[in-house]
């Protein structure tokens, strides 16, 4: 089910949403996949890194960075693309969004 979920996530990465990276990315965490995470965060980021930072809320990148972080995974690229889009204007939005989302884990 996943492999096919991140083939189909890659190849319409292009159209989908920043919501919807999310949730992709969010899904193999929250299911403990591992195996192909990393594949779909290198078809995602170039469609993440072809729009402008504002579409990418501070709960959307916090959501994000746990699902590398419960994976273990270091998309250093993307990891540090999220940081930027959440902290080009500053980091109130990370510090009001993120903890409380990363309180889940």
């Amino acid at each position: 089910l996943f492999q096919v979920l991140g083939r189909m996530a890659g190849r319409l990465a292009w159209q989908l949403l920043p919501q919807h990276h999310a949730s992709i990315l969010w899904s193999f965490a929250a299911c403990e996949v591992k195996d192909g995470v990393l594949e779909l965060a290198d078809a995602l980021l170039p469609a993440m890194q072809a729009r402008p930072f504002t579409d990418y809320d501070a709960r959307q990148a916090a959501g994000m960075l746990w699902s590398l972080a419960v994976l273990s995974e270091k998309h250093q690229s993307m990891i540090e693309f999220l940081l930027h889009a959440v902290c080009h204007s500053g980091t109130e939005g990370l510090v009001r969004d993120g903890p409380a989302h990363l309180a889940l884990s």
